[in-house]
Parts: C-alpha cells; sequence; structure tokens
C-alpha cells in the first residue's frame, strides 16, 4: 500500500514532519515539499499476517511441506547421491516458498518453537501445527521407505558421544531458527523475496558441516518421521531420538532469545 501526503519542509527535517507509522519521506525538488509514501511493512509470518488464514489451509500446508521436506531427505539419502543435501535443501526452500504466505512454511516443531516465543505465532497454533508436522514426518518416512525400498535411519556417526551431537544439533537448529526469524519476522527484512533461499541454504551448511556429526536433523519431524519407519520395518531402535527433539528445541529457545535481542530497539517490533 502506498499514498502520498505533501508539506512544505521550511526549517523542520523530514523526521519531524513524518507521520507516524510512515515509512520514508524524501524531499521534492524544486518547490521544498515534501513527500510520505506509506507501505504496510508487515512481518510475513506475523500473527496479523496469518491470524485471518483458515487453520485448516494452514495444517494442511503444514502438512504438506513437511511431507515433502521428510519424504525428500528419505528419497535423498537412499539414493546415496554425493549432492544428496542440495535436493534436501531446495526441497525446504520451495515448499517455504510454497507456503510461507499460508501457514508461515515452519515445516519444523523447533521453527515453530522459536515463532512462539519470539511473538511471532498465535499461542492456539502451537500444539495443531507441531503435531501435524510430526504426524507429516512419519507419514513421509514410511512413504520414502516404500517409494525406495530403503528405510533410512537418523542417527549419529560413528564414534560420535551423545553429548557431541546434542550440541551440533542445538547450534545448527540456533543457527536455522535465527535465520527463519530474521529474514521472515523482522521488520528491518519486511518484504524481501530471499527468504526461501535464505533457510533452504542454512540446511544445506548445516547437513554438509554437520550432518556427519549428529545425522543433520535439526528438526524433530525429521529426527522422528525416520526412526519410527525405521524401527517398524527394519526392526531399529528409538534409543537416540530423543537428540532430535532436545537439540533443537534448545537451539529453537536460544534463537528466539537472540532474536528478541536483536529487535528490542524497533519501534513496533512486537506488534
Amino acid at each position: 500500500m502506498a499514498r502520498v501526503v505533501t508539506g512544505k519542509s521550511s526549517s523542520k527535517s523530514m523526521s519531524q514532519v513524518e507521520p507516524a507509522g510512515w515509512t520514508r519521506c524524501e524531499a521534492r525538488d524544486g518547490d521544498g515539499s515534501i513527500v510520505c509514501h506509506r507501505q504496510a511493512l508487515v512481518d510475513r509470518w506475523s500473527v496479523y499476517t496469518l491470524a485471518e488464514v483458515d487453520p485448516v489451509k494452514k495444517l494442511l500446508t503444514e502438512f504438506i511441506g513437511t511431507f515433502f521436506l521428510v519424504f525428500t531427505v528419505g528419497m535423498a539419502v537412499a539414493s546415496g547421491s554425493p549432492i544428496a543435501i542440495l535436493a534436501i535443501g531446495a526441497s525446504l526452500m520451495i515448499m517455504v516458498y510454497m507456503g510461507g504466505h499460508i501457514s508461515g512454511g515452519h515445516y519444523n516443531p523447533a521453527v515453530s518453537t522459536a515463532a512462539l516465543l519470539a511473538k511471532k505465532m498465535e499461542p492456539k497454533d502451537y500444539l495443531p501445527y507441531v503435531a501435524t508436522q510430526i504426524v507429516a514426518g512419519i507419514v513421509a518416512g514410511f512413504a520414502s521407505a516404500w517409494v525406495s525400498g530403503k528405510p533410512v535411519p537418523v542417527a549419529p556417526g560413528a564414534g560420535i558421544r551423545m553429548d557431541q551431537a546434542l550440541l551440533n544439533e542445538a547450534l545448527y537448529t540456533f543457527a536455522l531458527c535465527l535465520v527463519v526469524l530474521n529474514v521472515a519476522c523482522s521488520k528491518r527484512t519486511a518484504g524481501n523475496s530471499y527468504y526461501g533461499l535464505a533457510i533452504g541454504f542454512t540446511i544445506v551448511v548445516a547437513a554438509y558441516a554437520g550432518g556427519w556429526v549428529s545425522g543433520g536433523a535439526y528438526n524433530p519431524a525429521v529426527g522422528i518421521g525416520p526412526t519410527v519407519s525405521y524401527a517398524v520395518l527394519s526392526g531399529g531402535s528409538f534409543s537416540k531420538v530423543w537428540l532430535y527433539v532436545v537439540g533443537p528445541i534448545i537451539g529453537a529457545c536460544l534463537a528466539a532469545a537472540v532474536f528478541n535481542v536483536q529487535e528490542r530497539d524497533i519501534v513496533g517490533a512486537d506488534d
């Protein structure tokens, strides 16, 4: 939305004449007047941009996005391709672009946790989102195992201690959630078109750098879904699934705390 008002600048600075809530004022050449442009600066995933969306549409979008993310994880890992990680990051990117304007495109209980703690999500949506994401992850785990014929476990690398795996999951989930909050929820970056790229490539970096340590879930839905399908179909264990819940939630909480500090000086950041 844009609207223009004019007024003589005389001895007043543009900041003095700028109406409250207006985003940019410019001095016109020649006549000394000032033009102010008002634009709708809303968080891409704020409670206000998403509040009026039908809850069924939100949950359907979260299910689809999470399903294709976890399905791609299973298929890409089963393929043994050396660039499987790029497919996983790209799947997250395209699903974020697909559903960000409907549900926020979380597809990750850790991201939903960070959004809740940063006041960028309605509290009543939190548990339905998380439940939908977990169910979608489990369904996708079975679907990828059926299609590929290779149930894929998520597990730490050989010789990796549990504390190392936990810290890796927490750190890279922290990075993911902090990127999400800054590119999709901050008023400083409102209206950008790169948010999906930034989010997708955060996963690419995290998976390449730390996947060999913890298994590289950074998402409880990714950790739980394939673990359940592998346990049911191949007799795998649930003994390490807690890593992919506790680590990402720790990272999400830290990211929300840092984001709240980063946004503290922004007028209307909590609006």
